[in-house]
């Protein structure tokens, strides 16, 4: 009941540096290193204090310096946020100071369901753009740069999926068709 009294309901999450591994049966595809993948969730608090405080009073959670750790699962708490990741360094960080990259979507965040698909090529985490490369991506790195974003957002009674080019003075049904012709085809092409 008490922990319940510490959130402000605000929580985020998100997955960094994606980075392809060969995984059998699935070549060409990008899959996520199970052994550590790195997410962060952020959860807004109303009372940091007394979480902390709760947190210690729990037998498996071990405070180690400035953040807390259980079951390989790192919790650190800054500035009135509670972060939840597998990856120490990550959450060492965090509760240092240091701060993420910001994205800013393109709209306000406003429904219960959201989320967007970053296309801005200079926010795509490095390891991803990398394994594109890497892999024949570089079409797929073409469609990008025509999407200024992609966002869904909804709730109990309507939902809706946008998607804006950079390019406004075309028809968007042209702009997807041809670069699915020209760019995505011949890359599915080569790999049969």
């Amino acid at each position: 009941e008490d922990i319940a009294l510490v959130f402000d309901g605000q929580i985020s999450a998100s997955l960094m540096d994606i980075e392809s591994i060969p995984t059998e049966g699935y070549e060409g595809n990008v899959a996520f290193n199970q052994d550590r993948p790195k997410v962060l969730v952020t959860c807004g608090l109303k009372d940091a204090e007394k979480l902390s405080t709760l947190m210690t009073a729990i037998p498996n959670v071990k405070p180690i310096n400035n953040y807390f750790i259980t079951d390989d699962i790192y919790l650190g708490i800054n500035e009135n946020k509670l972060f939840i990741s597998l990856n120490e360094e990550l959450i060492k960080k965090l509760v240092g100071g240091e701060k993420l990259a910001n994205y800013s979507p393109s709209t306000s965040i406003s429904k219960p369901l959201y989320f967007s698909i970053i296309t801005d090529m200079d926010k795509l985490p490095i390891n991803y753009k990398n394994s594109l490369l890497r892999n024949g991506g570089e079409e797929v790195l073409k469609f990008y740069n025509q999407l200024e974003g992609i966002e869904f957002n909804g709730d109990i009674n309507h939902t809706e999926f946008k998607v804006d080019f950079t390019e406004k003075s075309k028809n968007s049904f042209e702009v997807i068709s041809n670069s699915v012709l020209k760019n995505i085809l011949p890359l599915l092409m080569t790999s049969l």
